[in-house]
């Protein structure tokens, strides 16, 4: 009891303590910056062997001091609380604070731009994920039985890996082609410059090349249904989506399900920011692969599906890799979800042959598919676990001809 009673004493000191040091630190800061104080704005002398070098102003130093006090008090409250060593924490605390000292200084734009560099780059790295799963997990959450609900769970999937956004910075990255283009020449006839007008040309070839690409992109609907967006209308996407209620996949890994979330409905399967129809579905896996670059060894798994008619669907990076403990989780999940099992050496070809026989009466793509997304199939799906089955027989008579001979 006493014990515990001289530990909350300690915390409340080095709280208070805390308090005082961010203070001191404020009011360092706001003297250099404003410059009034004559003495903080002095910089101390020191004598080397090379002659009297000048330090940094009072104000940063007491600043620092006071900064570098501030996070080993915090850090006294951490570890009286946990009873964890954490000197790197500790080490980037103090870095921190020395580093927000730097940026009151008057000659510190260059480490202003570079904390802005930093800061945007880490943003850019962990809020899109962070987004990704927030919007996937709204999903689940949504009301199927409005009106609306099939829109609105679209705009969702569509916003999970900003394609709007992309589809808006790709048609403004295109449009800025032929605007400089057209400012460049009304310039180069006002003033005419060598080299003005291949810089014309240049910008109008890039505009006239990328034109196509980017026009698909633009105009191709809802791309978070690869393949049957360029089947299918954003309309018709939207009536078969109608009535379906969505929910998680219970994974046996707890990350997965925190960060990676498989989200159902009867008909459809959402994941990484992909929609993928169960219906259409063959089967799904992981891939992995290591790659490297400058030397620099990068870990990189994708998840991969199958549509019954051989088209091969390939997700983006994962957000997380997926070391095989968590790729057999996923794979499980994947094949509980297709309800096929079927050997993943079989070629592209060979689905897409089975695929000829499969309503051969129907020769239009579009409706041929319509039906099977709208159907029962069971016994469509049925006839290519079978089909597609690895044949042991080939092995087994290989294995007797062997034994036969062995005895004879």
């Amino acid at each position: 009891m006493k014990n515990q009673q001289e530990k909350q004493g300690l915390i409340l000191s080095f709280a208070i303590l805390s308090v005082i040091f961010a203070g001191c630190m404020v009011f360092f800061d706001a003297a250099g910056i404003s410059g009034k104080i004559d003495f903080l704005q002095e910089s101390p002398r020191i004598l080397a062997v090379f002659g009297i070098f000048p330090l940094f102003p009072r104000w940063f130093l007491f600043g620092c001091l006071s900064g570098a006090l501030l996070v080993l008090c915090g850090y006294g409250i951490y570890r009286l609380k946990t009873r964890q060593k954490r000197y790197g924490m500790l080490a980037l605390g103090i870095f921190l604070a020395l580093w927000v000292n730097v940026l009151c200084h008057s000659d510190s734009f260059f480490f202003l731009y570079m904390t802005l560099v930093v800061v945007g780059l880490f943003a850019l790295a962990n809020i899109p994920p962070v987004v990704r799963s927030a919007a996937a997990k709204g999903l689940a959450a949504q009301d199927s039985s409005k009106d609306n609900a099939a829109q609105r769970q679209l705009c969702r999937m569509e916003w999970v890996r900003f394609f709007p956004l992309k589809r808006f910075l790709a048609a403004c990255a295109w449009i800025s082609c032929p605007a400089l283009a057209l400012i460049g020449g009304i310039a180069s006839y006002r003033k005419p410059e060598e080299g003005a007008i291949g810089v014309v040309l240049l910008f109008l070839a890039v505009a006239a090349l990328s034109a196509p690409k980017v026009w698909r992109y633009a105009a191709t609907p809802c791309h978070c249904v690869p393949v049957l967006n360029k089947i299918f209308s954003k309309q018709e996407i939207e009536q078969l989506l109608r009535g379906e209620t969505f929910s998680e996949f219970p994974l046996e890994d707890a990350s997965l399900q925190k960060h990676m979330p498989i989200l159902i409905s009867e008909h459809w399967l959402f994941v990484e920011g992909l929609l993928i129809s169960r219906q259409f579905l063959l089967g799904g896996t992981v891939l992995r692969n290591t790659l490297t670059a400058g030397g620099v060894y990068r870990r990189a798994s994708w998840l991969v599906f199958y549509y019954l008619d051989g088209t091969k669907i390939q997700t983006r990076k994962t957000g997380i890799y997926l070391t095989d403990e968590k790729s057999q989780s996923i794979k499980k999940a994947l094949e509980q979800i297709a309800g096929i099992a079927i050997p993943w050496s079989c070629k592209q070809s060979a689905i897409a042959e089975k695929y000829q026989t499969v309503f051969p009466e129907m020769q239009d793509r579009k409706e041929k598919i319509r039906y099977l997304l709208t159907h029962d199939i069971s016994n469509v799906r049925q006839e290519y676990a079978a089909a597609l089955a690895p044949n042991r027989e080939p092995h087994k008579k290989k294995r007797s001809q062997k034994t036969a001979e062995r005895k004879g």
